[in-house]
């Protein structure tokens, strides 16, 4: 059956500013994707690229979006060359729609347990906001993310006390979107050395990884995250061979469909798939819930939570806890009049 695409714009300030690979991000704009089908079926989907990360701008978004409107269901190779963020929300949207009509929830439709359950990260901004979340850490069993930059590194005893004050049980990961150079990245591994379960995701360009992976600490493990849309399969494999210990997926910067192939292909490497957030809205965000639970993701990298929308209804509070499949068909979202 073929889908007719409906699109609706939408924006939200964040309430802090967002750190992304190279821009710092203080509102988010969107596209809202809507599949409506000839059997009265409809699929939600959301295309949102994110600032400074994305490769596709959101005049890109657009451009695609109205070739796609016009033929896209008849022409995969179209929707093959289209952005990542526009073919996770086509993708999503199609999936959403496939099951309701099963009448199941999406996670479940994509092999979740009815029962799965997970604990995203708690998102420290900067290493200031980290010290405030600890307590949150303690009292949820959450683990803590922090964004860290080549701006954070003049003080790295801020790092030290963070280290200290959380529960070894904790789980730690640092952020650095690749922009690190090796010396850096070698000083916060001197901070981490004994910090069990703590991961680096790309703290360094893809190119100096294979470097810094043969000086690990024990317990530091490191994840691939933007270099994923670059690498190919053998230079993955060698740096998994090396220490890479997780694989970081984002669907608006990957794709949905290349998000589970490498997530197949982590799992044959004894690597761990998590699913990581991009800064999407309501309905991108209720889509990385799904695929998380599918996955089996315990701790997902889904500290962000958008706020709600106009002319958006929600099947429940985005903010609920822990995150769990919700008993309704497909992701459970409707439009309404704004």
């Amino acid at each position: 059956m073929t889908p007719r695409l409906e699109v609706r714009s939408a924006t939200f300030p964040l309430l802090r500013p967002a750190r992304s690979t190279w821009a710092e991000v203080t509102l988010r704009d969107l596209r809202l994707l809507r599949l409506v089908y000839p059997d009265g079926i409809v699929g939600h989907g959301e295309a949102s690229p994110l600032p400074g990360t994305s490769v596709e701008s959101l005049a890109d978004v657009d451009e695609a979006l109205r070739g796609l409107a016009g033929r896209g269901a008849h022409d995969p190779q179209l929707l093959a060359a289209a952005p990542a963020s526009v073919r996770f929300a086509w993708s999503l949207a199609a999936a959403d729609a496939q099951a309701r009509r099963r009448g199941c929830p999406l996670a479940v439709a994509w092999g979740a347990p009815e029962a799965a359950t997970a604990r995203p990260d708690l998102l420290a901004e900067s290493l200031l906001e980290a010290g405030a979340l600890v307590p949150r850490c303690g009292d949820s069993g959450r683990g803590l993310k922090i964004k860290l930059g080549p701006d954070d590194l003049g003080d790295l005893s801020v790092l030290r006390r963070v280290r200290a004050a959380l529960d070894p049980a904790t789980p730690l990961t640092l952020d650095s979107n690749g922009r690190l150079s090796l010396p850096q990245a070698r000083r916060v591994l001197d901070v981490l050395d004994g910090t069990a379960g703590a991961v680096l995701e790309e703290p360094v360009p893809a190119d100096l990884l294979a470097d810094l992976a043969g000086s690990l600490p024990t317990g530091t493990v490191l994840a691939l995250d933007e270099s994923l849309r670059t690498l190919a399969p053998a230079q993955r494999h060698a740096l998994v061979a090396l220490g890479v210990r997780v694989y970081v997926l984002r669907p608006t910067t990957l794709g949905l469909d290349e998000c589970f192939t490498l997530a197949a292909e982590a799992r044959a490497l004894g690597v761990a798939p998590r699913v990581a957030h991009a800064y999407e809205g309501p309905v991108g965000r209720l889509g990385l819930v799904a695929l998380a639970l599918a996955l089996g993701d315990p701790a997902p990298g889904l500290g962000f939570v958008a706020p709600a929308l106009p002319g958006l209804r929600l099947p429940a509070s985005l903010e609920a806890e822990p995150l769990q499949v919700l008993p309704v068909p497909g992701l459970g979202v409707e439009w309404v009049a704004p």
